[in-house]
């Protein structure tokens, strides 16, 4: 009976475990290729980029949790995600005051989050470009010449204004311009984060155009925008990531449902040890332990070398061959089955009921119950004689 049950339980968690790995298997991931972020390795993302500017040489990182702008020499936003506040923008322009340079790439579908930033810019996107394509050097701006193509998404075009400068154009729209700021860095806007994403970094001159603005940048330490991706908080990483996914979720959730079957069941681990058994029985040190910590908080000695007395009747074991509360006749008994032991047995229990009237000191009770645990040793072992009644 106790078996079927056990075997209806681990059927049972055999079911939930089965249960838990078809959830994770069917969660899908969410789909990556909308996502411009440095860490997503989808068509819009910018992981290729991140990680080929850093095996470049350049000082990559991201900044996320809180924005920093000053920490760069060259700052990408690339398509933000989250609302550009006015004090974020107001932080890049103190930035480009400050000498470092900022690549500002905006889609039509959220260039009104980039709205705060582009105004202080005095740049507009206004007039649609509604096909996809080449976008070429207006004017020389790569030392060398590298850049003859990039590929450009549809969008919008950037209305020209005496103080940008035109960099890319197409099909006589503006597609990418510079601008020096005062006494301080350029602002490089591209009207498609297509040339930067891992789909369009490959395609055409994407990658000669990052260097060519690059190369004149004050450092070498670049920052990707990763805070107006949504990374307002420290981004987990370690265990906070694995217990923030879904298999984290089905690990807690299997913790869970153990300890749930453990506490409803009232199972132990393990399997109990039965009655009888030899280890439910307490060894002599343990016992010594024992009455050494009852020793130390009484006074009346004399109780522990009685109970030493009783000690050597029980553990011997003679049953009913002997009456336990006569020491004479218990001798008797073991004499007649161990000989060589009742002398002994004797004159330990001579002992114990001598100190037993008195108050005996710490050694002669620490030395009564050596004699006590050698008696039971001798006991167990097999005896060097053959008793009167088995002789021939």
């Amino acid at each position: 009976m106790r078996a079927r049950g056990f075997g209806t339980y681990a059927v049972a968690l055999i079911a939930l475990a089965i249960a838990l790995v078809f959830v994770v298997l069917s969660t899908a991931p969410p789909s990556q290729n909308d996502d411009p972020s440095s860490r997503a390795a989808g068509k819009a993302g910018t992981l290729a980029l991140y990680n080929w500017l850093g095996n470049l040489g350049f000082n990559v990182h991201r900044v996320s949790g809180q924005f920093k702008a000053s920490a760069s020499d060259v700052l990408l936003i690339v398509d933000p995600r989250a609302p550009i506040s006015d004090p974020d923008a107001e932080a890049v322009m103190e930035s480009l005051a400050h000498g470092a340079d900022v690549v500002l790439a905006v889609s039509t579908d959220h260039a009104i989050d980039a709205a705060p930033l582009l105004n202080r810019l005095r740049i507009t996107m206004d007039t649609l470009r509604p096909t996809a394509g080449d976008s070429t050097p207006v004017q020389p701006f790569d030392a060398a010449d590298r850049v003859h193509h990039v590929p450009m998404a549809a969008g919008a075009a950037i209305e020209p204004a005496p103080y940008l400068t035109p960099l890319l154009g197409q099909s006589g729209m503006v597609t990418a311009v510079a601008e020096q700021v005062a006494n301080g860095g350029r602002a490089y806007v591209l009207a498609s984060p297509f040339p930067l994403s891992n789909d369009g970094l490959r395609g055409g001159d994407s990658s000669a155009m990052v260097l060519a603005m690059l190369e004149r940048a004050r450092g070498g330490s670049v920052g990707f925008d990763e805070y107006h991706h949504g990374e307002m908080a420290v981004t987990a990483d370690g265990a906070a990531a694995i217990f923030n996914s879904p298999l984290g979720l089905a690990m807690v959730l299997a913790v869970a449902a153990v300890i749930a079957f453990l506490a409803l069941s009232g199972r132990r681990l393990g399997h109990p040890l039965p009655v009888g058994d030899a280890s439910l029985v307490p060894t002599t040190a343990t016992y010594v332990q024992a009455m050494a910590g009852l020793y130390s908080r009484s006074r009346d000695r004399g109780a522990v070398a009685s109970r030493y007395a009783n000690e050597v009747k029980q553990r011997l074991a003679l049953g009913g061959a002997a009456d336990p509360a006569d020491d004479g006749s218990f001798v008797a008994a073991v004499g007649a089955i161990r000989p060589d032991l009742a002398a002994d047995v004797e004159l330990v229990l001579e002992r114990a009921r001598a100190l037993a009237t008195s108050s005996p000191d710490a050694a002669a009770l620490l030395a009564l119950a050596r004699d006590v645990d050698d008696l039971e040793r001798r006991w167990a072992e097999p005896a060097s004689f053959t008793p009167a009644q088995w002789r021939a």
